[in-house]
């Protein structure tokens, strides 16, 4: 009985209490190699950790369809923004530009990149939407390009709609053959085997992943899909996939990246 009281004396006391406190600060600004294996977090009440020291936190949002408000302000801090499709539903114009004024109000973050999702567009009036006009000035649109982000530490490619409807990634490809690349972005999702119907998408994309190990990979389009694929498979151990679709849950992801190490240390996506 002694020892049981000492023992909660103990766990009560201020001094422990600084100590747990100064622990914590201590990981956070370890060095992304003290840990080999990504943190994962996917429980709805996880807490966003500490950002750690030497790696770009990104924000990511999909699949808003007009829905953006619903997202809880104040984002997360981060050092850039990325919506990865499906800002409008149907092609409605006014969710487009009202998505580029909300970002341009809530988004602190130094750096913002969009792609383009299905909904993005008007199947009746192909010339009603311009998206590169429309984001000008508030974000960069990535059309089947690449882009040096974080002061150019990390390399981030971008896939146009045209080329996920196509299933022909040809123009990623060549891009992934001149540099190496820290992280795609497809509105479009990938196959993965034994995950289920949510990530049984393109075969084309699986491959220029895994075929030039890049070790990030984010997309969305298939809502009731998200969530993270830490094991991609034979020959890719370290990748990383992650469904960033917001529908439905309506909290952003946010990814640890250390482009020195390249590889993902910390992955946020609440879907449990």
């Amino acid at each position: 009985r002694r020892k049981k009281r000492r023992r909660k004396e103990v766990c009560a006391s201020p001094a422990l209490q600084r100590d747990n406190v100064e622990i914590e600060a201590a990981l956070a600004s370890m060095p992304p190699e003290a840990s080999t294996k990504p943190t994962i977090l996917e429980n709805l009440d996880d807490p966003i950790p500490a950002q750690r020291a030497g790696t770009v936190r990104c924000v990511i949002l999909s699949d808003t369809h007009g829905r953006h408000d619903l997202i809880p302000l104040p984002l997360p801090r981060g050092d850039v923004f990325f919506h990865l499709g499906d800002v409008a539903d149907r092609g409605n114009l006014c969710h487009i530009r009202s998505f580029a004024s909300w970002m341009h109000a809530n988004c602190p973050h130094e750096e913002r990149v969009v792609i383009e999702g299905n909904h993005d567009r008007n199947l009746r009036r192909p010339s009603q939407i311009d998206i590169a006009l429309e984001y000008d000035g508030v974000a960069t649109l990535l059309r089947d390009e690449a882009i040096d982000l974080a002061g150019g530490r990390m390399r981030v490619m971008g896939a146009s709609w045209d080329a996920c409807e196509a299933d022909d990634y040809g123009a990623l490809d060549a891009l992934c053959r001149s540099d190496h690349v820290d992280m795609l972005l497809t509105h479009y999702h990938p196959y993965v085997k034994g995950r289920g119907k949510a990530w049984r998408g393109s075969r084309n994309l699986t491959s220029l992943v895994k075929e030039h190990r890049v070790p990030l990979h984010c997309f969305g389009h298939v809502h009731w899909g998200r969530g993270i694929c830490a094991d991609i498979g034979v020959g890719h151990e370290d990748g990383i996939m992650v469904n960033c679709a917001t529908a439905g849950c309506y909290k952003p992801v946010v990814i640890d990246y250390c482009p020195l190490d390249k590889r993902v240390v910390m992955v946020h996506c609440p879907c449990k």
